[in-house]
């Protein structure tokens, strides 16, 4: 999940990026929230590739 939510807040900041806005221009409240909506409507996707991410990484491979 931590994986996922990650990812969640990477996009949320590219798309802030995307959109001409600076991440400092943000609270991280406001950017967390918009992670947490964006992982809300992506979340099948978003646990699915970092399940995946999880059973390739060999950093991961005491825990499997």
């Amino acid at each position: 999940m931590t994986f996922a939510l990650n990812r969640a807040k990477k996009s949320v900041l590219a798309e802030l990026r995307a959109k001409g806005h600076r991440p400092g221009e943000f609270s991280a409240r406001e950017i967390t929230e918009l992670a947490e909506a964006y992982f809300a409507a992506n979340m099948e996707r978003l646990i699915t590739e970092a399940a995946e991410v999880i059973a390739t990484w060999p950093g991961f491979a005491r825990w499997r």
